[in-house]
């Protein structure tokens, strides 16, 4: 089993590269992102009219990974580094930080509804709340492995899986209360999780593997979208469309359900690290140069936007066509009120 602090090398691992491969990418972004941060004690938490708005929490410092909100866009959880749990019930323009019961890093967040959200970490950690985040519980599972992706789907979000390190793949039927493995055959970390539905599921990860199952996870079909290369999202964005995303600039789409895959050339060599789509044309990726990608026709064509060179955005989450948030290096949350557009 690999350690705590290999756990948190490999979340940091999709925002380390440096030298040239920033700087090609940076020339290509057209506009940047204005944040403001307030000196001293005051919060930095402003509202702004358009494009991304600094959201960070003083005075938490962690790396954030992952950030998801209830249907509501109101409440909405982002974990990270150091148990770090934080809660907002006004769409993010506050943040409250919340207790862990486990002393770990929490790398991936579902927010079912308002008072329900499950939340994924190191060590096999699997923790649950039915109170709004008042109260998180450890769910007792059979694995220690590291888990970095969490997804829920179907009817009434009951159904869910968490991915992690050596293959691991846990599913649950009854919204988290209780998981069980699922053979993946694989021995290769697993980084993100997303499903169309109770039955259509698509996870993918280190060494390029993406695995595709259209019966819940009873089965898997592999592919290798972006070759060798580490895959670091994928989403269903219909019945039979996924796009997945992945290092040294990799965007690739299949129209029949990962049978077949045709890549994306998005003309940059940064290592793209979150995606997230509003609806099945309308998404958006960060990568390690801190531009924010976007795209208006379903992942077929993109166009980077914004700057934020530093911290990275290592997690984003699209509510609509118009709101959405990112998190990052150093406690950063960032929302948009315009699809992303500055």
């Amino acid at each position: 089993m690999i350690s705590d602090d290999e756990s948190r090398a490999f979340l940091h691992h999709a925002g380390s590269r440096l030298g040239l491969m920033r700087y090609f990418s940076l020339h290509l972004c057209v506009s940047a992102v204005m944040l403001f941060l307030i000196v001293g004690n005051s919060p930095a938490q402003l509202r702004g009219d358009h494009g991304w708005v600094w959201q960070n929490p003083l005075p938490q410092g962690n790396a954030l990974y992952s950030i998801h909100f209830a249907p509501d866009k109101q409440i909405g959880f982002a974990v990270g580094d150091d148990r770090t749990i934080l809660r907002t019930d006004d769409g993010g323009f506050s943040w409250q930080k919340q207790f862990s019961p486990l002393a770990v890093a929490l790398s991936g967040v579902f927010v079912r509804d308002a008072r329900s959200a499950v939340v994924v970490g190191s060590r096999g950690s699997i923790l649950m709340t039915d109170n709004g985040g008042k109260d998180w519980r450890p769910v007792l599972v059979d694995s220690k492995d590291h888990l970095y992706g969490v997804t829920f789907a179907g009817a009434n979000l009951q159904t869910g899986w968490a991915v992690g390190s050596y293959g691991r793949i846990l599913k649950t039927m009854d919204g988290g209360r209780n998981w069980t493995t699922q053979n993946s055959r694989l021995t290769e970390h697993l980084i993100k999780v997303s499903a169309f539905d109770d039955r259509r599921v698509v996870i993918v990860g280190a060494n390029g593997i993406a695995l595709v199952s259209s019966d819940g996870g009873e089965s898997w079909a592999t592919s290798n979208p972006c070759g060798t290369s580490p895959l670091s999202a994928a989403l269903y964005i219909s019945a039979k469309e996924i796009v997945a995303a992945g290092f040294g600039g990799c965007i690739s789409r299949s129209d029949d359900a990962g049978a077949t895959w045709k890549q994306v050339n998005a003309f940059t060599p940064s290592d793209f690290l979150a995606l997230s789509f509003s609806d099945s044309k309308r998404g958006a990726l960060t990568d390690s140069s801190g531009c924010i990608w976007l795209t208006g026709d379903g992942g077929n064509t993109w166009l980077p936007f914004s700057v934020r060179t530093n911290p990275r955005l290592t997690g984003i989450y699209l509510a609509d066509k118009y709101t959405g948030w990112a998190v990052g290096e150093s406690g950063l949350i960032v929302r948009t009120d315009d699809g992303g557009y500055s």
